[in-house]
């Protein structure tokens, strides 16, 4: 599934486990191509958010899909958010009874990784309790080389995991990831197909 810049929601696009690599790169093509089909225009820029730690294989094969077969000269990132909520790095908050530091609270962990703190403490001294929440770990790929910044990818991450619509309260993950999985769901209960028509394609019909 993609967002446009302004949050407007494409088209989702499913597919079945197996060839799944080569898959994401056919369907990714497509989105590209729809994207332009329906604009008019080329894109500015492309911010992939990815599900799952990616093989150096995976990175190059969209690099090459939109360098060399879209011939696409456009600066894009790839955003890995690790679905696994991390246990091993954490953080705690020294002037708040160690408790979890406030939500949109990055910390660098290496080079191109970071933890993402998204619960629901909004404030130094919150009123109300504050319900624990393990930190998302994100790692970001091609910024450097495409201008982009580091802080506004991790912040695009973080907007994102307010844009639930089945609740109030914000979650960990971003929408991206979290609605994908609705996704996946329920094609794998109705043999991998996806409803196909002008309304779904243009409304989150997934919820």
């Amino acid at each position: 599934m993609f967002f446009l810049n302004d949050g407007e929601l494409g088209k989702p696009f499913g597919f079945p486990e197996t060839n799944s690599d080569t898959a994401l790169i056919s369907n990714l093509k497509s989105a590209i191509e729809q994207y332009i089909s329906q604009k008019e225009s080329l894109p500015e820029r492309l911010v992939i958010h990815y599900y799952k730690p990616q093989s150096g294989r995976e990175q190059k094969s969209i690099e090459d899909l939109i360098q060399k077969e879209l011939r696409l000269n456009i600066p894009f990132a790839i955003v890995e958010i690790n679905d696994s909520k991390s246990q091993m790095d954490i953080c705690f908050d020294k002037d708040f009874t160690m408790g979890m530091p406030e939500s949109g609270t990055y910390v660098r962990v290496s080079k191109t990784e970071y933890l993402l703190f998204n619960n629901t403490r909004y404030q130094k001294n919150p009123l109300r309790s504050v319900a624990e929440e393990l930190p998302i770990k994100v790692a970001i790929h091609f910024a450097d080389t495409g201008g982009f910044s580091h802080k506004d990818l991790i912040s695009q991450v973080y907007e994102f995991s307010r844009l639930y619509w089945k609740g109030l309260k914000q979650r960990s993950q971003p929408a991206t990831t979290i609605y994908a999985k609705l996704i996946a769901e329920f094609a794998a209960n109705y043999n991998g197909v996806l409803p196909n028509n002008e309304t779904v394609n243009n409304t989150p019909w997934f919820l």
